[in-house]
């Protein structure tokens, strides 16, 4: 998500680039400092930041004919489906993942492995 990099020893950094926003919208930052024994603030310096660009007005499309199959074999407890990948005009950043209707997973790739009722989202190949 983010990365840290390390100043002279003894002190920690006071820097952290934040990965993974998306373009104009507005996130709200906070920081706390620790000391060596579990002493926290409470509280630490706000700012509210909204990224560059343009937000992404248009939802994800499924294309006709998709569809979900097994990538394997069925076994006593588990399985892996894979579907058809959507499309979408900035990019499809994760799947919702259902089983009888109830929401059992979220998933980055367009594959998901089930197994007693563990969900993972493994890359399935």
């Amino acid at each position: 998500m983010g990365t840290v990099s390390a100043p002279g020893a003894g002190q920690a950094d006071t820097r952290y680039t934040v990965n993974g926003l998306s373009p104009a919208l507005t996130y709200e930052f906070r920081v706390e400092a620790a000391d060596a024994t579990g002493n926290w603030t409470n509280n630490g310096p706000q700012v509210r930041v909204t990224t560059t660009g343009q937000k992404d007005e248009e939802p994800p499309k499924v294309l006709p004919g998709s569809r979900i199959e097994l990538a394997d074999k069925v076994n006593t407890t588990w399985l892996t489906i894979r579907w058809s990948a959507a499309t979408d005009n900035i990019g499809v950043k994760k799947y919702l993942i259902y089983v009888n209707g109830e929401l059992k997973g979220t998933n980055s790739s367009n594959g998901f492995f089930l197994w007693n009722n563990v969900y993972s989202n493994r890359p399935v190949v």
